[in-house]
């Protein structure tokens, strides 16, 4: 599983909000036979709460993004 992104509102951080969704995909991913969750993280906060699951950094991934006048010139092409 590829999660795009998971959100909790400030309002509802440190209340386990976070935590729950992480387990109900865990339960989801084990139900359906999926070997893993990978997903991107964008600050070392959230980089501690999701080792503190048990997830671990994977060096070999990396972000990237096409935008701008970099994507107008390749649709172009």
């Amino acid at each position: 599983m590829f999660l795009k992104d998971v959100f909790v509102m400030a309002a509802h951080r440190g209340q386990g909000v976070g935590e729950r969704i992480m387990r109900y995909l865990a339960e989801f991913c084990a139900r359906q036979g999926l070997g893993h969750i990978d997903w991107v993280v964008e600050t070392e906060r959230s980089q501690r709460f999701y080792e503190h699951l048990g997830a671990t950094l994977q060096p070999h991934k990396r972000f990237m993004r096409l935008g701008g006048q970099a994507l107008a010139d390749l649709a172009e092409k």
